[in-house]
């Protein structure tokens, strides 16, 4: 499948041998670095959908009727029993930083094992390298930041691949073992782990088979036939019923949209071009593992987001250990080329531009998350803690299609008193089956978001309230593809307050309506 194997080239050997020798001082500066970034302004970021999800799965009953145990996240429950452990024996408060912290510290911690999991796989320059790029990441630092399960699976990822090299090398089944364990524990914080285990799959039955065209042929035509199967096989099982429902249509253009965002159109290209380089200049069995390992979570996700429902790049998380190692390899390898040539100081200068430009791309990305990003979240703290202080000691009822976050802000007991809030705070949910104006088979109003939006001005009233709908323009054309509801907040509502974000290709600004004053 990728030719005969040739022995490594020795360029960069001498290298490779200075920089053990203060191997222990780079990578404690790059951790460093890395911490400082992920615990800049841990606070100050409003939770996203998926936080407050965290916070509502971790504080609401474990049993009993709709309790935690009956939900989806059940399936992959550690990151909400962290969560709950460290709310229950007060070790963290309610806040956003502080709920955020042990994911920030094991983002932080995944610098160095990236580092000590890659300098057998691509050697002590490049694995130190692809440290510093995780470092500067601002999609790493985003997931340190963010109070869910996916900072877990880039060092399940690390680890689970330099386990399954070494089983190749030596093998012993310990290591084998270890490596399935480790998969398997990774998949109880995010269930995305698992495409990690279906490309070790596929390294392990290819890792000895040198395929001839027909054996190639033969393995195309068998990976089609099972990704065609997969969205069959999904809606049979239907494994995450809750997830199918909350995402829209499917999208493929959607997903290859972020996977530019989140791994970045430069590093991609790098990867594939240490991919290539792998194979000339180290093994054809590590490229196999590194290919199976970086393509099977893109290829399952564009197979999903394409026939079932949309999904994004940030479920081939697990993928990103190896995209890292193959680009830093990559721009050590271009470095060392030229070197070997006999190259003057310009073209040294010059072989380093991938590398430095690698690191620049993705440092830039970090500064924009900080400095205009918002840490790429919408901004619903601000537009909370605005309602409330208009509001003062007057009712309010918020309309909105984030009904987790507004109720974290305003009504943070909600969950674990039962679905019992504050009568002075209310939160309703905006959903497209709600403008069908029945409610628990009660019609309720007449179809449509018009009529729906005025009968809500209408329980405002009746409970002597202040209404006001939150929402942001993707999600009113989500729920609402008709645009009618968007048209009506323009014509009868007031906006009372506009807080613009746009987080990558997406628009997170939040606009604030109010019923318009005759």
């Amino acid at each position: 499948m990728f030719g005969s194997r040739r022995r490594r080239q020795p360029r960069g050997a001498a290298a490779e041998r200075a920089l053990q020798r203060r191997r222990w001082l780079w990578i404690g500066l790059v951790t460093l670095g890395a911490a400082l970034l992920r615990l800049a302004d841990i606070g100050t970021w409003s939770f996203w959908v998926d936080e407050a999800h965290t916070f509502r799965d971790a504080t609401m009953p474990l049993d009993g009727e709709g309790g935690f145990w009956e939900q989806d996240r059940a399936k992959y429950p550690l990151t909400f029993l962290l969560v709950r452990l460290l709310l229950d024996t007060q070790l963290v408060s309610t806040g956003e930083g502080a709920i955020r912290l042990p994911f920030a510290l094991a983002g932080i911690a995944t610098v160095p094992v990236l580092w000590a999991t890659g300098r057998a796989l691509v050697g002590e320059r490049a694995a130190l390298l692809a440290a510093v790029f995780l470092a500067v990441m601002p999609w790493h630092v985003f997931w340190s930041q963010s109070a869910r399960g996916y900072v877990f699976v880039v060092p399940v990822a690390a680890i689970a691949t330099a386990l399954v090299w070494r089983f190749h090398e030596r093998d012993r089944l310990l290591d084998l073992v270890l490596a399935i364990a480790v998969v398997g524990l990774g998949t109880l914080f995010h269930s995305t782990t698992a495409t990690m285990g279906l490309g070790l799959l596929v390294f392990l039955f290819l890792r000895r088979r040198e395929l001839t065209s027909r054996g190639a042929l033969a393995f195309g035509i068998a990976t089609a036939i099972l990704l065609a199967a997969l969205p069959i096989v999904i809606r049979e099982l239907e494994p995450f019923p809750e997830f199918q429902r909350a995402k829209g249509k499917p999208a493929l253009g959607h997903f290859l949209t972020t996977t530019g965002y989140y791994f970045r159109p430069l590093l991609l290209v790098a990867a594939l071009g240490g991919l290539v380089l792998m194979r000339r200049q180290r093994s054809r069995a590590q490229a196999v593992l590194f290919a199976a390992l970086a393509a099977t979570p893109f290829l399952v996700l564009a197979v999903v987001g394409g026939s079932i429902v949309q999904t994004t790049a940030r479920y081939a998380l697990s993928a990103l250990p190896v995209v890292l190692w193959l680009g830093a390899y990559a721009a050590v390898n271009v470095y060392d080329l030229i070197v070997a040539r006999g190259a003057g100081r310009a073209l040294r200068v010059a072989g380093a531009a991938l590398g430095v430009a690698l690191g620049t791309d993705l440092a830039i990305g970090s500064v924009q998350y900080f400095a205009h990003h918002h840490g790429d979240r919408a901004r619903w703290r601000e537009a909370c803690r605005f309602l409330d202080r208009r509001s003062a000691d007057r009712h309010l009822l918020v309309v909105t299609p984030m009904e987790p976050i507004v109720r974290y802000y305003l009504t943070r007991d909600y969950w674990q008193n039962g679905g019992m809030s504050d009568p002075s705070r209310q939160v309703r949910v905006l959903e497209n089956w709600l403008l069908t104006g029945v409610t628990k088979k009660v019609r309720v109003h007449d179809p449509g978001a018009a009529a729906h939006l005025r009968w809500q001005v209408r329980e405002a009233a009746r409970l002597e309230a202040q209404l006001a709908v939150a929402l942001t323009r993707p999600l009113a054309a989500a729920k609402d593809p008709s645009g009618e509801l968007w048209r009506t907040l323009q014509d009868e509502f007031e906006l009372l307050l506009y807080l613009p974000c746009w987080v990558g290709p997406k628009d997170e600004s939040i606009y604030v309506f109010v019923p318009a004053v005759d």
